[in-house]
């Protein structure tokens, strides 16, 4: 099983009704235009269901697990001097992809890798604008290899999952009506209709949502063959 940076998003209740109040950008790949969509909330620290034995020991299945710095058991758990966190997220309609013919693994990485590199660009700046932490949905890729256990190269940008800290992000994201299903290796789930990623930036902040708004707009196709105009 696959705890760490990629969920599979089933269609139960009414999960995706609210798709047409979310945000939308586009992004261009080497080979199709995809629709990414997009949400956001910040809420209460206690809002986050925490179970750190029971999550943290699903890492031990990964090969990550006591190799890198953002994983367990090195880094840590929940912070405490933390009263808030921005949860933000962000999913793909599994039909962007249905020239994949026969190969839903693949598929589900594509879709993972577009959404990660989205995310994590909205994180660090976000971290630093609301004097916080960012929590990715993945282990730290700043370095390769990373240095652990010899010191950390780059202390002030590493970065942990929601999961290395303990956050059960299935059960919180179920408070958001979101039915969130993990995927196994090689092993996909036939009835998922999108692929998603949940990251969030702890702060003792209110607020946040308008720059989260305007970060991800930064990303869109329509903003970027602006700024590429501007230049011709």
């Amino acid at each position: 099983m696959k705890l760490c940076g990629q969920i599979i998003l089933d269609y139960q209740e009414d999960s995706f009704r609210r798709v047409v109040d979310m945000g939308t950008i586009r992004h261009q790949t080497k080979s199709r235009t995809v629709t990414i969509h997009y949400d956001h909330k910040n809420v209460p620290l206690d809002f986050l269901v925490v179970d750190s034995d029971r999550v943290r020991k699903y890492c031990m299945d990964c090969p990550n697990h006591d190799h890198k710095w953002s994983c367990p058991p090195a880094c840590d758990l929940l912070p405490e001097n933390y009263k808030r966190i921005i949860l933000y997220w962000a999913w793909i309609d599994a039909s962007d992809f249905g020239g994949v013919q026969n190969k839903e693994y693949i598929k589900v990485r594509a879709m993972n890798a577009i959404l990660v590199s989205i995310t994590n660009q909205i994180g660090h700046p976000l971290a630093v604008m609301m004097v916080g932490k960012f929590l990715s949905s993945g282990s730290c890729k700043l370095c390769h290899p990373c240095t652990y256990p010899d010191q950390c190269k780059r202390p002030d940008r590493a970065y942990q999952s929601l999961e290395s800290t303990g956050v059960d992000i299935v059960r919180t994201m179920r408070k958001l009506n979101f039915d969130l299903k993990w995927y196994g290796k090689k092993k996909i789930n036939q009835n998922y209709t999108h692929g998603t990623v949940v990251c969030g930036v702890l702060t003792n902040h209110d607020g946040g949502g308008g720059y989260v708004e305007k970060m991800f707009k930064r990303l869109d196709i329509k903003t970027k063959e602006k700024k590429l105009s501007e230049w011709i």
